[in-house]
């Protein structure tokens, strides 16, 4: 209970050894952007933090990586997310969802940001 499965950590040590540290070691920048589906109280207002929020948290941290997404996409909760190696303030915006869908749309703008 209140234990993410273990492959959302795979998941996210996948993105660390795979993509983002080889992405930045080419010079480049990182936007990902998707239903994360993880929650940690500090650092997304979850009501409590799971194994998988706690691994994705300290992802960002280890590359500088900032999560953009301040509204809750899906009821009370912040799961979709937008992590990038740019500096705030990109401009997001979170709309109402499409369709039948109970996740929110959202959009991002990141003209004129500072890449970290």
């Amino acid at each position: 209970p209140g234990s993410a499965p273990p492959s959302d950590i795979t998941l996210i040590d996948h993105l660390d050894t795979i993509y983002i540290r080889d992405i930045l070691q080419r010079g480049s920048h990182v936007i990902l952007a998707g239903d994360f589906n993880v929650h940690h109280a500090m650092w997304l207002g979850s009501s409590k933090t799971t194994p998988a929020g706690e691994a994705l948290e300290e992802l960002c941290a280890t590359y500088s990586l900032s999560q953009h997404v301040t509204h809750p996409t899906r009821g009370e909760n912040t799961l979709d997310l937008i992590l990038s190696t740019f500096y705030d303030p990109v401009d997001t915006s979170v709309l109402a969802p499409l369709g039948r869908s109970d996740y929110a749309v959202v959009v991002a703008d990141f003209r004129g940001t500072t890449p970290n």
